[in-house]
């Protein structure tokens, strides 16, 4: 068939995503709006949704804004509402939340709150590095994520594409790690470890340090050229990790 966009042969990849944009506003009737305030595009990939208590569905997505991007539905996803800066600050990377089986909320993502500039370090096209791997817990629906829980912090984890399940009081919680996706993993932690006293949010070192490069200053991903790998290590590494299971490899 051809569009007004030529034929799919002819397509570039903006020409395939004016086709469909096309297609839908016209013969489906979709309307779209800008989810931004200020008029300027915002990137929102890989949604996942959660139902809240009082029966509201919230969405979130990875955003290039350095948050997850929350839109809400009161009708069951009919309609959902203008997209708005969540409380999950992240890469653009996908994060995962669930209801736990005591009511509370619980979140995988790459917690960058008090970190920011992992968000402009790495690969351009990623917007941030995706890393520390964090679990957290909300008591008040999202809002706040007050209990919050270190897994990895490697520099070039790349921890990300959650599941989530819980399982005989113990929250498994598989991903992808390591490489660019090359590598799998599964961790298995007893659920009452995510409320013990210290779990709480706080900045993580990841392997990176400040460096000026060209007279410019920036985040650099990795060791200090004269720091041994024996120290970088030791500095890493979280006390809490013996308490965490790493059932599945590949």
């Amino acid at each position: 068939f051809e569009t007004a966009y030529g034929l799919p042969s002819e397509w570039d990849e903006r020409g395939s995503l004016n086709a469909v944009y096309h297609f839908l506003e016209n013969e489906c009737r979709v309307e779209w709006f800008d989810p931004s305030d200020d008029g300027t595009r915002i990137v929102t990939q890989e949604p996942g949704a959660v139902e809240l208590k009082d029966g509201t569905v919230l969405m979130y997505a990875r955003s290039d804004r350095g948050r997850q991007w929350f839109f809400r539905s009161s009708d069951h996803g009919e309609t959902w509402t203008k997209g708005e800066p969540g409380t999950l600050f992240s890469p653009l990377s996908p994060a995962t939340v669930k209801r736990l089986s005591n009511g509370d909320l619980v979140a995988v993502w790459n917690d960058h709150e008090f970190q920011p500039e992992l968000t402009t370090s790495g690969p351009p096209w990623a917007n941030g590095i995706r890393t520390p791997l964090t679990v957290g817990v909300s008591k008040d629906e999202g809002r706040t994520w007050p209990i919050r829980r270190t897994l990895e912090s490697d520099a070039k984890g790349w921890y990300c594409y959650f599941a989530v399940l819980e399982l005989d009081g113990n929250l498994l919680i598989g991903a992808c790690a390591k490489d660019l996706l090359s590598h799998s993993r599964i961790y298995r932690m007893p659920l009452d470890w995510l409320y013990e006293p210290g779990a709480q949010p706080k900045k993580v070192r990841c392997g990176g340090y400040w460096a000026e490069e060209a007279g410019i200053r920036k985040y650099m991903v990795g060791r200090r050229p004269e720091e041994s790998a024996a120290e970088s290590a030791a500095a890493s590494s979280d006390s809490i990790r013996p308490r965490i299971s790493v059932i599945a490899l590949r």
